[in-house]
């Protein structure tokens, strides 16, 4: 994880033992990287974490950490996403008509070879009270991960709490993880069922 700076930044990775193997993670400042194995797949991935600075000065503090990320790929599927706290072009915003395309961002994916996830579901992913509306969170990959997962693509969801569109990106698989546990109330009407729960309980 990367520690938040007051209400600002701020990355935290979480994930399944079924489905990933994590075999090593690095941080740097704006992001958090991490190359894992698909267990279902027997395929390494390299995952980077962007949560981008709110100072626009400090951008090329970003574009400075995901070029370094770019010597840990070496061929492997590379999918980078987050909230890069800026925008690429002058479509990335409501109501604005000048073309505003950042040329640092455009060239840094460039470099790197990484290419945009289209979003559906969503035109702008940030919104404030007073209606400004921009997409500043998406999901890029490289050549090595659109060959690997052609099904891929990234949905914009329900934004209920946050001012930000939460956004998944779906490898296009089905990931079996095993069964989950439901419980069902009517379970508790049956004579001795608590009985044997404490004792199953106490066993663990």
């Amino acid at each position: 994880a990367l520690n938040a700076y007051g209400r600002s930044g701020g990355v935290a990775f979480w994930w399944k033992k079924a489905c990933l193997n994590v075999i090593e993670i690095i941080n740097s400042r704006h992001a958090i990287s991490c190359r894992c194995k698909l267990i279902q797949r027997e395929k390494e991935l390299l995952f980077t974490g962007v949560y981008g600075p709110c100072a626009a000065k400090l951008i090329t503090e970003l574009w400075e950490d995901l070029s370094s990320v770019a010597s840990l790929v070496q061929g492997l599927p590379w999918l980078a996403g987050g909230d890069f706290n800026y925008t690429l072009t002058g479509m990335d915003r409501a109501n604005v008509l000048m073309d505003t395309t950042s040329i640092g961002f455009l060239l840094t994916l460039q470099n790197l070879g990484l290419n945009e996830f289209p979003t559906s579901g969503v035109d702008f992913t940030w919104r404030n009270g007073s209606g400004l509306m921009s997409k500043l969170d998406r999901f890029f990959g490289n050549v090595e991960l659109l060959e690997n997962f052609q099904l891929s693509s990234v949905v914009g969801l329900q934004q209920p709490f946050s001012n930000h569109t939460p956004l998944v990106w779906d490898s296009g698989e089905n990931v079996q993880t095993g069964s989950y546990f439901k419980f069902k109330r009517s379970w508790l009407r049956e004579e001795g069922f608590r009985k044997m729960l404490e004792a199953w309980w106490r066993a663990q």
